[in-house]
């Protein structure tokens, strides 16, 4: 795929539901395990963003690759099945030391993110912003 290709829309609910049933199904606590594993996944994803850009501005492809590979990991992990598909094409690129034109993929990472955290938010009360985090 040419570095100037542009990100896919999301053609995907925000979270598999599959995939997040199968989170509740694991947890014997209620909303409790999912909620923190969804508190912790969108908190990392600043981290991952910033270590994209850095990486990128910095040519530095192999960094580049595993930032976007641990992304893709935590994403797909909790069912954010178009976050991570962003991920792996950026982990491509990554490969290929692709760097060029990939502020707009990044751009679509921060956007699908925002999309999945309203998604999670809105199943699980709990992470909302206003929410005790008792």
């Amino acid at each position: 795929m040419p570095a100037q290709t542009l990100p896919p829309p999301a053609s995907s609910p925000a979270l598999d539901p599959e995939i997040f049933e199968g989170l509740r199904a694991l947890a014997d606590d209620g909303d409790d395990f999912v909620t923190d594993l969804f508190r912790t996944f969108l908190d990392s994803v600043g981290d991952h963003l910033r270590s994209l850009r850095s990486t990128a501005s910095a040519g530095d492809g192999p960094g580049f690759e595993r930032a976007a590979h641990t992304l893709k990991g935590a994403a797909a992990n909790v069912g954010a099945t178009h976050l991570a598909a962003l991920a792996e094409e950026l982990q491509r690129r990554g490969e290929r030391a692709e760097l060029a034109g990939v502020d707009a993929w990044l751009d679509a990472i921060a956007a699908e993110a925002a999309r999945v955290r309203t998604a999670a938010e809105a199943v699980l009360p709990g992470l909302a912003p206003d929410a005790d985090p008792a």
